[in-house]
């Protein structure tokens, strides 16, 4: 099963009126949710690149956006719809799934559906807070080899077939 196929089967068991637009041809699945906006352009994507998982609404209609916009100060507009406040990205499929759904019920104006926990359920310790880690934005990291000066360095010289044997023998 596909990074995209599991994140359409989770989903839809929180929003089973979902229409799936687009699986599996580039790094956006699509789904139109005509719960939220019956307008057939507007969909909900996930961007799946191999560097975590994105997600946010396309649509166009500039009242839907300002007025969703009003109802929580978690979501923020970027040129082609909503998205998440700070453009979150998410390490793991069911991360990506609990926050698409946070934000469509945010869009919506309804709080979040509670978790059932099972009884035997245990509050996570600080290490297991590393295993859902959301990044926030993408990290630089600079390069740890060292420049030799310039007086260090040879410049690589170009020999041919015939010379390079010789220098080889010697």
């Amino acid at each position: 099963m596909t990074l995209q196929e599991t994140l359409v089967g989770g989903f839809q068991k929180n929003f089973p009126s979902s229409i799936v637009k687009k699986l599996n041809k580039d790094n956006f699945l699509d789904i139109h949710i005509p719960s939220l906006n019956p307008a057939k352009a507007t969909h909900l994507f996930f961007n799946t690149p191999k560097t975590g998982i994105k997600i946010g609404f396309y649509c166009r209609d500039e009242e839907f956006v300002k007025a969703t916009l009003k109802k929580s100060k978690k979501l923020e507009s970027y040129s082609q719809g909503i998205r998440l406040k700070d453009n979150p990205v998410f390490e793991t499929a069911d991360l990506a799934i609990k926050a698409a759904i946070e934000f469509v019920n945010l869009m919506t104006a309804e709080k979040a559906k509670k978790e059932v926990k099972p009884k035997s359920a245990v509050k996570p310790k600080p290490a297991d807070k590393k295993a859902t880690k959301v990044i926030s934005k993408p990290e630089i990291v600079k390069p740890q080899v060292s420049i030799p000066p310039k007086e260090e360095m040879q410049e690589p010289v170009s020999v041919g077939f015939w010379q390079w044997l010789l220098r080889l023998f010697k």
